[in-house]
């Protein structure tokens, strides 16, 4: 069973809900009962998942789950569709996520 990372919602129109899980899978969804959510993996073992202030953003960091980099924390940006933005590796782990505005 994966365990439950957070749950976060934002002010925007479209799927302002986020269900993160720590072995890095990302729900989204346009409410409690959407029947489709977007669903995507990222790159990390999730420590920390939030919402931009205008809830088009999304950022994920934690520990780097491909093959060949383990050791190495990454800071990830997707769009709220699921489409993965930018990787930023950072040298360690980031405790938390803040935007300004």
């Amino acid at each position: 069973m994966t365990k439950l990372h957070g749950i976060e919602s934002t002010n925007a129109k479209k799927n302002y809900l986020m269900i993160a899980f720590k072995a890095g899978m990302v729900m989204l969804m346009a409410d409690e009962n959407d029947k489709e959510p977007i669903v995507f993996n990222t790159n990390v073992f999730i420590q920390n998942a939030k919402w931009n202030n205008t809830g088009d953003v999304i950022t994920v960091s934690g520990l780097n789950k491909i093959s060949g980099t383990e050791g190495h924390n990454l800071i990830e940006f997707y769009n709220n569709n699921g489409d993965l933005l930018k990787i930023i590796p950072v040298s360690t782990l980031v405790s938390a996520i803040s935007f300004d505005g």
